[in-house]
């Protein structure tokens, strides 16, 4: 596959991704080369582009790009696939409020694929994109005592003919009271049942991907008296992501 339709299966299956996160993701070439086939890909409107600008005490951001109906067309016709079956965006999404967690996201996408490969066979990101005017929806949302509850991911895996669930949920930049509060609901989630129904398994697990060690504390001391996440809850810093090559590499038991 060239680099052109490579960039485009990429974008459909990780939604939104910045040039870095492609070239780990598998994508050959030098940055100066992968940037100049962008470019390329962008003025033929086969991807679209985010530029976020300059962010306060960061510094320039990175662009973020995602797939265009016409690329979409043009990689179901190199891969013999049918389009309905692909997902684009319809129009510009709006990421710049929270582009920071929706990378990290895809970065969590990114390593489950790696580390699981054949046996990842169900995933329900946070955001999907659809055609015509409906623009971007959320996949993964669950009903908790009727209110809508979005974790970033839902995935099933398959080992031995036996089927596990995961929610995962990746925080950045939040307040302690705000992560006892998702880890309150993903409790009521686990012991209601409303993940495991949503995926069709007996049981899932709670996966947390937090910034820092001191987040891992506070999620483990709120965790601490939910009896539902016991032998269910476990996290780890976005930062350890790469340096994992098995799914059991690198998380804390929580609870």
């Amino acid at each position: 596959m060239n680099r052109a339709l490579q960039v485009l299966a990429l974008l459909e299956r990780f939604r939104f991704m910045t040039r870095e996160q492609m070239q780990k993701s598998g994508l050959d070439g030098s940055a100066d080369h992968v940037g100049e086939v962008l470019r390329g890909l962008s003025r033929r409107k086969l991807i679209g582009v985010v530029r976020p600008g300059v962010a306060p005490g960061i510094g320039r951001l990175a662009f973020v790009y995602y797939l265009r109906e016409p690329g979409a067309v043009l990689l179901a016709e190199a891969q013999r696939r049918d389009l309905e079956a692909l997902t684009w965006c319809a129009s510009e999404p709006q990421l710049t409020h929270d582009l920071a967690h929706r990378l990290a996201c895809v970065d969590v996408h990114r390593w489950l694929v790696r580390v699981f490969d054949s046996a990842l066979v169900e995933f329900l990101p946070y955001y999907t994109m659809s055609r015509v005017d409906e623009g971007m929806r959320h996949s993964s949302r669950l009903v908790i005592d009727g209110k809508a509850f979005v974790p970033d991911a839902l995935f099933v895996v398959e080992k031995q003919e036996e089927r596990f669930g995961y929610v995962v949920e990746v925080q950045r930049a939040k307040r302690s009271g705000e992560l006892r509060e998702q880890v309150a609901k993903l409790a009521h989630a686990v012991r209601d049942g409303i993940a495991a129904r949503r995926l069709g398994v007996p049981a899932v697990g709670v996966m947390f991907v937090v910034e820092n060690q001191r987040d891992l504390k506070v999620i483990r001391e709120a965790a601490s008296s939910m009896s539902p996440l016991r032998g269910a809850l476990f996290g780890r810093t976005l930062e350890s992501l790469d340096e994992a090559n098995k799914f059991t590499e690198g998380w804390e038991a929580l609870a």
